[in-house]
C-alpha cells in the first residue's frame, strides 16, 4: 500500500508532539504494515483548531487522493482538532478510497465501528482544546489583573522587565521611545502634516513597523 504521512504542529516549541516524533511514528507504522511511503507534508505552526481544512500540507495530500492508499498521521488531534473537520476529512477520503491510520491509536477505520469510536475520540480532542485553550485565557487573565505582562508583541513606548512586587514581567516606560512620542504628539497638536512629521530631521522607530525609519530629504 501507497502511505502518505501528515505531520501538524501547532507550535514549533512543543516537545510531546514534536514533528521528529510525530514522523518517527508514522514511518513505524509503515515499517511494520508494509506500506510504502511516498509522501511526507507537514502544517508547522498550524492551528488544526482556527484554520480547519486550510492547511497547506493536508490540501496538498487531500489534492493527491489517487496516488495514495492510506494517510497516516500521530494521532486524531493531529489531523482535525474539531469533530466537524474530522468527519469532513474521513469523507472526502472514502470516497477516494483512502484509509485513514493512526500511528498511536488502535483503530480500524476500515469498519463502521471503527469510525465510530475515531469520531468519538475526535469528541474529546476537541474538547480537550477548548480546556487547554480556556486555561490559557484564564491564565492571561489572572496575569493582567495582577498587572503583569502577558506576552506577545510589546507596545512602542514600553519594554519589558521584571515585576518589582513579585514573580513574572512587567511593562515599563521605554525613555527613548515615550520621549519621541511626545515629540510627535506635540508635532500633531501644532498642526505639522503626517509627511513633515514623517520626513523630520531624527531617526524615529515608527511604532507600528518595530523598526528604524530613516527620513528621506530631498
Amino acid at each position: 500500500m501507497r502511505a502518505a504521512i501528515y505531520i501538524r504542529l501547532s507550535r514549533e516549541t512543543e516537545e510531546s508532539t514534536s514533528p521528529e516524533r510525530q514522523r518517527a511514528a508514522c514511518e513505524a507504522l509503515c515499517e511494520a504494515r508494509g506500506w510504502k511511503v511516498v509522501s511526507i507534508e507537514e502544517d508547522i505552526d498550524v492551528s488544526g483548531y482556527s484554520r480547519g481544512l486550510d492547511r497547506p500540507g493536508l490540501q496538498r495530500i487531500l489534492a493527491r487522493l489517487t496516488e495514495f492508499d492510506v494517510i497516516v498521521f500521530f494521532k486524531i488531534d493531529r489531523l482535525a482538532r474539531s469533530t466537524v473537520d474530522f468527519a469532513e476529512i474521513m469523507k472526502i477520503t472514502q470516497n477516494g478510497g483512502v484509509a485513514l491510520a493512526s500511528a498511536s491509536e488502535p483503530l480500524d477505520l476500515t469498519s463502521s465501528m471503527g469510525r465510530a469510536m475515531a469520531k468519538v475520540i475526535a469528541v474529546f480532542a476537541e474538547l480537550e482544546s477548548d480546556t487547554i485553550g480556556m486555561r490559557v485565557s484564564n491564565a492571561h487573565e489572572h496575569l493582567r489583573r495582577e498587572g503583569r505582562w502577558t506576552g506577545g508583541r510589546i507596545p512602542y513606548g514600553y519594554e519589558v522587565a521584571p515585576n518589582p512586587d513579585g514573580p513574572g514581567r512587567v511593562l515599563v516606560v521605554n525613555p527613548e521611545e515615550a520621549k519621541r512620542v511626545r515629540k510627535i504628539v506635540e508635532r500633531v497638536l501644532a498642526k505639522d502634516s503626517l509627511m513633515k512629521i514623517a520626513n523630520g530631521p531624527q531617526q524615529v522607530r515608527h511604532p507600528f513597523a518595530g523598526a528604524l525609519v530613516t527620513p528621506v530629504h530631498r
